[in-house]
């Protein structure tokens, strides 16, 4: 049972906030298909998400990271992953000229 929060985060006079919708990230398998899409509402209604150009962060100390996920521009995650631990992936959506960050965490088990 997933549960959804939302928080807004930014605000430009005359242009809505965007909102980005928290809900958990469903876990992930080593060598399962994996897909999940980030959602947004707010702003101009066109949405543009981003990564870090270092990329997600590990959270798993010693786990060699995203290998096998990626993050696209439409805020989709997905991929196979090849290795278990604990990833956090900190977001930024952008809507017009406004915009949102927030950090969602996936955590990847062994098959």
């Amino acid at each position: 049972r997933l549960q959804a929060r939302v928080v807004h985060l930014s605000h430009t006079c005359g242009v809505p906030p965007v909102v980005v919708v928290l809900r958990p990230l469903a876990p992930a398998t080593v060598g399962v298909s994996y897909f999940e899409v980030l959602m947004a509402t707010g702003g101009d209604g066109v949405y543009t998400w981003s990564a870090p150009s270092s990329g997600p962060t590990i959270a798993t100390p010693g786990s060699p990271g995203w290998s096998g996920l990626t993050f696209s521009a439409s805020g989709v995650l997905s991929g196979t992953p090849a290795v278990p631990g604990r990833l956090l992936l900190s977001a930024t959506v952008r809507s017009g000229v406004v915009s949102a960050s927030r950090t969602f965490a996936i955590t990847v088990s062994a098959p």
